[in-house]
């Protein structure tokens, strides 16, 4: 009867256990996976920084710059002249480090406004135009701002804060799910004599996390989840962070199946050493019936 209740009591934290392991496991891969998406400037700029987005917000920006040239009587190639000092590759290369750094992504700047104010001044003293110093300032100002709008990126300080935070964090958090898995695989053994079997149960953890984290995975890209949380601005950026945002959901489907065939050639091996063990038994009782 204790004999009984001992199995009993020990499946029952055998079981507890095994889901410290799964849970662990899946934390340590899914902030690991997070780190090395969000918090890695090549990732980032694969998304941000392409020949394909600064088409988009070039032409944004120069239809832009044609609306600003209706209302201000400027030329808008006085206002794209602003591309030869900065290319619009270079500046998504600048959003994209100040994204890193903790600084202003807009590109918004009275360096920026000072520039256009340049811009518009040669313009009009070049062509004799007699003009107004303060409706200079404002054009300089509302250019300035479009071309923050169209080719820096804006809402994207809590995403930062996030980024920065898990990234500060996420080395402890991977280092302790790591730590205490490995605490509660190593109690699992001690509960058994013959260490197979507490090899059964950490197999049965090790392709349990890989199928949660390869279903929180695929149920993130159908979802599409974190898609109406996005206030990225322009638009152009938008669709980049989700594509992101995508590839990290992607590599948590891979991870998932890369732990469940770990932990599925944990189990073969588990189970073609009890198989021979079993054998050897058996061979070893016809010997002696022999």
């Amino acid at each position: 009867m204790i004999e009984l209740e001992l199995k009993s009591s020990r499946k029952i934290l055998c079981s507890l256990l095994c889901v410290v392991i799964s849970v662990a496991l899946s934390i340590a891969s899914t902030v690991g996976i997070f780190d090395m998406t969000f918090t890695s400037p090549r990732i980032v700029a694969k998304y941000f920084a392409t020949e394909e987005l600064a088409a988009r917000c070039e032409e944004q920006l120069d239809l832009r710059f044609e609306a600003l040239a209706e209302k201000s009587s400027i030329p808008a190639r006085v206002f794209q002249a602003i591309k030869t000092q900065n290319s619009i590759d270079a500046c998504q290369d600048i959003a994209v480090d100040y994204f890193f750094n903790g600084s202003d992504c807009s590109l918004y700047s009275q360096s920026r406004i000072d520039s256009f104010k340049k811009l518009c001044t040669e313009y009009l003293d070049g062509n004799n135009i007699k003009y107004s110093q303060e409706d200079v300032d404002n054009t300089a100002e509302e250019a300035a701002r479009i071309f923050s709008e169209c080719v820096g990126i804006s809402g994207f300080k809590t995403f930062q804060a996030v980024v920065s935070d898990i990234n500060e964090v996420s080395p402890k958090i991977v280092l302790s799910s790591l730590m205490i898995g490995c605490i509660a695989a190593l109690l699992v053994f001690l509960l058994f004599s013959q260490k197979k079997n507490g090899l059964a149960y950490l197999c049965a953890s090790v392709t349990s996390s890989g199928i949660s984290v390869f279903i929180v995975g695929v149920l993130c890209l159908i979802l599409k989840a974190g898609k109406d949380s996005i206030l990225i601005q322009p638009e152009a950026y938008r669709d980049a962070m989700m594509n992101c945002i995508n590839t990290f959901y992607i590599l948590l489907v891979s991870a998932g199946i890369a732990i469940f065939l770990i932990g599925l050639v944990l189990t073969v091996f588990t189970i073609q050493a009890y198989k021979k063990e079993k054998t050897k038994k058996e061979s070893r009782l016809l010997k002696r019936f022999k």
